[in-house]
């Protein structure tokens, strides 16, 4: 059954991949592991239309995949589209493209909210993963659009802070960055598809007597920082996505955030999920 041929239902958030291009090749990511595979093209606009339909029915649109959205020359216009649908459009970035006018133009479109990735608090943990200045890039990118909001804070800025045996440790460093630059929320996160032994390694964040106390003096600086702190589980326990789905697909508890369905409009033997 096609879910968005039912006007009755309701969505959390709907996750669209805009683009799988993306001017980061990041160890990280799926891209640089299946080159040979990856089709670096845009989703169409009749399937964006699509979305258009069921935004009032939704809590958020989130325009974020594998690719950079920003690379799209009509991003603002597709986060209008999504306003004028009575939608409330929500994007994620690496931050690196990120310019004053189109931060300016993500903000008079009516963005909600506004996510920055980053794999460390400083160059040195960030750009091992990411490559060399990406971390300098981002942080100007947050700036530049924090300067363009409006005085009532809005949109709001997250920044998901990748958790790895590196970053781990630096949590405390990452909040405090985050509450310099006047980000309202720091999202910790694991790293979701672990395909390649790097990645595998990348993503193994034991449980131990230092990382309850690295979450224990992170909660602690909340008390006198600007930005909230959102923090995952540490014990990785399969839950069903949908208690209903006859097929019982899991996710690891505490790697996605909301309900969703993901257009992937680009990359071969895969499937929306």
């Amino acid at each position: 059954m096609d879910i968005f041929a039912a006007a009755e239902h309701h969505f959390g958030q709907v996750q669209v991949e805009m683009t799988s291009r993306c001017n980061l090749r990041c160890r990280t990511c799926l891209y640089p592991t299946y080159a040979r595979q990856w089709i670096p093209l845009d989703l169409n606009m009749a399937h964006f239309n699509r979305v258009l339909d069921v935004a009032p029915q939704c809590d958020a649109i989130h325009l974020q995949g594998w690719g950079e959205s920003l690379l799209r020359d009509d991003i603002v216009h597709r986060i209008r589209d999504v306003t004028h649908a009575r939608g409330q459009p929500t994007l994620g970035s690496n931050g690196t493209i990120m310019s004053a006018q189109l931060a300016r133009g993500l903000v008079d479109g009516g963005l909600a909210s506004m996510t920055f990735s980053l794999a460390g608090p400083d160059a040195h943990s960030n750009d091992r993963l990411r490559g060399s200045g990406t971390f300098a890039k981002a942080v100007a990118g947050i700036q530049t659009f924090i300067a363009q909001r409006s005085a009532d804070k809005i949109p709001s800025v997250l920044i998901n802070y990748l958790l790895t045996p590196y970053s781990y440790p630096r949590l405390p460093k990452a909040l405090a960055l985050a509450s310099r630059l006047g980000v309202d929320t720091l999202v910790a996160t694991h790293l979701v598809h672990a395909v390649t032994d790097d990645q595998k390694a990348l993503s193994s964040c034991e449980e131990s007597r230092q990382h309850a106390w690295v979450f224990f003096r992170s909660r602690c600086a909340v008390l006198w920082r600007k930005t909230q702190l959102i923090l995952p589980d540490v014990r990785p326990s399969p839950i069903p996505v949908c208690m209903k789905n006859p097929i019982k697909i899991f996710r690891r508890r505490g790697w996605l955030r909301f309900p969703m369905r993901i257009f992937v409009p680009t990359h071969r033997s895969c499937s929306a999920g």
